[in-house]
C-alpha cells in the first residue's frame, strides 16, 4: 500500500519517464490518416458525381469490409491515446518524500521515504536499492535504458535526498520575476507579415470563387456555396484580428512573459501555452532547418523527462527573443539573476507603407471578386496584358516590401 502521493508541483521533485521520440511531426498520426483515408473511400464507394459507382466491389461488400474498417480505426484511436498517455507516464519519481517506481500500468509497485532507505547507487545496468530493513532490490526497467547514465543519474539524485538536500517540509522560495516581451509595430515591415496579410485576402478571395467552378443551375452550386462561406468568414475573422494588432491605437500585442506563475507564450491565434516553474527543468533553444527555412524551438525539459517541443516561430525576432526567453527562463529556475533583456516598447504605430500595403490588398481582392461576377466579354477586356502586369508588380511589392523598408532605413 503506497506511504504517500509524490508532489510532482514540488520543483525540486526529479523523474524519468520513458523516453520516445516520436517520429511522426503530428499529434494523433494513426487516427488522422485513418480518418483521411475514409474521406478518400468514400468518394470512390458511393456515386457522389452522377456518374455511377466508381469502384463497384467497394460499394458491393461494404457490408464485409466496412466493419473490419470501422475496427481499424478505433485500433488506431486507442493505439494513438495510448501512446500519448504513454510518452510522459513515469517509471520512477524521487521527490523530498521519498522514492516511488511504477510499472508500466502507472500502478506504485515499490515506494520507500528516504528515512527508510540506507543506500541508493548504481550497480553495472541497474538502480541498486538498499532499504534499512529488508531485502536490497536490483532496479531495472527497459523504459530508462535509453542512457547508459540514467541509473547512475537517478543514484545520484536520490543520494542528494538522502542526505538532506532537499529536505521534505521547507517551503519553496517564491519566484518574483515579470518580464514581458512585445510585439514591435514599429518593425512590422517585415516581408512575412505583408505576406501574411496578402495569403489571407487571396485565401478569402479564394473561398467566395472556388463554387462559380459549377454552373449556376447545377445541383452542387448552392450547397458548394454554403460551405465556402464558412472558412471564409474564418479568414476574415484572421484579417481583422491582423489589422487591429497592427493598426489599431490599442497597446502592442505580448507575445511571451514570464512571471511568478512561469513561461507564458501567447499565439497569433488566440491560444496561449503555460508552463509553471515546477514544470520546467531545464531549457534551451533549438534552431530547426530544412532546406532554405530556419526556424527555432525552445525545448524544455519536465520533471519526468519528458521534453516539450515548443514552436516559436511566431515570435517577431525569433532567433534573438526566444535565446532570451531561454536564458531568461535558466536564470530563474537555477536562482540566479536575470540576465540583461532588450527594452520593450508596448506603444507605436506600424509603418504607412505597411498600411497603405494592407488596403491596397483589400481592394485588389474585391476587384478580383468583382471580375469573377462580370460577363465573359468585360472580364476579357479587363484582364488586358498591363493588367497582368501590374498583378506580378503587386505580389513582388508584397513579397520584398520588408527589404525595401530595411535599404530605405539605411540609407536615411
Amino acid at each position: 500500500m503506497p506511504h504517500f502521493t509524490p508532489d510532482l508541483d514540488d520543483p525540486r521533485t526529479l523523474g524519468w519517464c520513458q523516453h520516445t521520440l516520436s517520429k511522426w511531426p503530428w499529434p494523433w498520426p494513426l487516427s488522422q490518416c485513418w480518418l483521411g483515408i475514409s474521406i478518400i473511400l468514400v468518394s470512390f464507394t458511393f456515386d457522389l458525381d452522377g456518374r455511377g459507382v466508381r469502384v463497384a466491389a467497394l460499394s458491393t461488400y461494404l457490408w464485409l469490409w466496412l466493419p473490419l474498417w470501422l475496427a481499424a480505426g478505433a485500433g488506431g484511436f486507442f493505439l494513438d491515446a495510448r501512446r500519448k498517455r504513454m510518452d510522459n507516464a513515469p517509471c520512477l519519481i524521487c521527490d523530498p518524500q521519498g522514492l516511488t517506481i511504477y510499472d508500466s500500468g502507472q500502478h506504485i509497485v515499490h515506494q520507500w521515504r528516504w528515512q527508510a532507505l540506507d543506500n541508493v547507487m548504481a550497480h553495472g545496468r541497474a538502480l541498486r536499492i538498499v532499504p534499512l530493513n529488508g531485502e536490497l532490490l536490483n532496479y531495472r526497467d527497459q523504459r530508462l535504458e535509453h542512457d547508459n547514465d540514467t541509473y547512475r543519474t537517478i543514484a545520484a539524485a536520490a543520494q542528494d535526498f538522502l542526505r538532506g538536500k532537499h529536505p521534505y517540509g521547507t517551503p519553496v522560495p517564491a519566484v518574483k520575476v515579470m518580464h514581458s516581451w512585445y510585439e514591435q509595430r514599429c518593425k512590422l515591415y517585415d516581408s512575412s507579415e505583408t505576406m501574411n496579410d496578402w495569403a489571407l485576402t487571396m485565401l478569402i478571395c479564394l473561398s467566395i470563387l472556388l463554387p462559380e467552378m459549377y454552373p449556376h443551375d447545377s445541383a452542387y452550386y448552392l450547397p458548394a456555396r454554403a460551405v465556402c462561406v464558412i472558412p471564409a468568414l474564418f479568414l476574415l475573422r484572421l484579417l481583422i484580428r491582423s489589422y487591429r494588432r497592427k493598426f489599431t491605437g490599442q497597446d502592442a500585442t505580448e507575445q511571451a512573459a514570464i512571471d511568478h506563475d512561469g513561461l507564458h507564450l501567447y499565439y497569433p491565434s488566440g491560444n496561449t501555452t503555460t508552463l509553471r516553474w515546477a514544470q520546467i527543468k531545464a531549457i534551451r533553444q533549438q534552431e530547426v532547418s530544412v532546406a532554405r527555412y530556419t526556424g527555432y524551438r525552445l525545448n524544455i525539459t519536465g520533471p519526468l523527462g519528458n521534453v516539450h517541443r515548443l514552436n516559436v516561430d511566431y515570435l517577431q525576432d525569433a532567433k534573438n527573443i526566444s535565446r532570451e526567453i531561454a536564458a531568461a527562463v535558466d536564470a530563474v529556475i537555477h536562482g540566479r539573476p536575470l540576465p540583461p533583456l532588450t527594452a520593450q516598447e508596448m506603444y507605436g504605430s506600424a509603418p504607412t507603407g505597411v498600411f497603405l500595403l494592407f488596403w491596397l490588398n483589400i481592394l485588389v481582392s474585391l476587384l478580383l471578386i468583382l471580375l469573377a461576377f462580370l460577363p465573359p466579354s468585360v472580364r476579357t477586356a479587363v484582364l488586358s496584358a498591363p493588367l497582368e502586369y501590374l498583378m506580378v508588380l503587386w505580389i513582388l511589392l508584397n513579397g520584398f516590401i520588408g527589404n525595401i523598408y530595411r535599404w530605405w532605413n539605411k540609407r536615411r
